[in-house]
């Protein structure tokens, strides 16, 4: 947990003073280290959201075949046997 924040304190360091006086990094090189910052602060309750949000959204976009449909009828009777 030290190393994690020193590492966080050494970043915040180099993107606060703005290194530009001597090392030239440039956009790509500051936003790879905004990614790897994220991707370091990255927690398993930012998984969840991403995840459920997802989740969401297909559920919007792919609605299930409702008890009537001819595909539905179909795999019961393929399958039903197999029901618990």
């Amino acid at each position: 947990m030290k190393i994690k924040s020193i590492f966080l304190l050494a970043i915040t360091f180099f993107i606060a003073t703005n290194v530009n006086s001597q090392i030239n990094l440039g956009d790509r090189a500051l936003g790879a280290l905004s990614n790897a910052i994220k991707g370091f602060t990255f927690s398993d309750e930012d998984a969840a959201n991403l995840s459920r949000e997802a989740v969401a959204k297909m559920d919007k976009e792919n609605p299930v075949a409702t008890a009537n449909d001819p595909y539905t009828k179909r795999l019961n009777s393929v399958f039903g046997k197999h029901a618990n």
